[in-house]
């Protein structure tokens, strides 16, 4: 059985023990590598990170901040507007609820537009 050999500086982890060390996978520390939320030196061909403050760079940088809407909206949408650009998708005839599936899933989609042209 070989002897655990490091060769590493003490202050230089490699992905794998900074996995280890987070409480998360391989691939997680790779996708903040690769992002640039963290960054690495080759030592001896492998990808190393600097030990020193590592939790708050990958956590303080990928945490989102309480205070931030998880959705994207930073303002109610304008449902003004967004219903005058629906009305005029949907024409007079289309029939009020309740809607079938296929009603249902036009509805959806055509509020979906009328946003993106209404600028919400």
């Amino acid at each position: 059985m070989k002897p655990a050999y490091r060769s590493l500086p003490a202050d230089w982890l490699t992905v794998a023990e900074a996995a280890q060390l987070l409480g998360v996978s391989k691939v997680a520390v790779y996708k903040a590598l690769n992002v640039g939320r963290l960054e690495f030196r080759l030592i001896e061909g492998r990808k190393c990170i600097e030990a020193r403050n590592l939790r708050a760079r990958f956590w303080g940088s990928s945490q989102r901040l309480a205070d931030q809407p998880a959705h994207g909206w930073q303002r109610e949408p304008d449902w003004e507007a967004i219903g005058e650009v629906l009305n005029a998708y949907l024409g007079d005839e289309w029939p009020g609820p309740p809607w079938d599936g296929d009603q249902a899933a036009t509805v959806a989609m055509c509020i979906s537009l009328a946003q993106e042209a209404a600028g919400d």
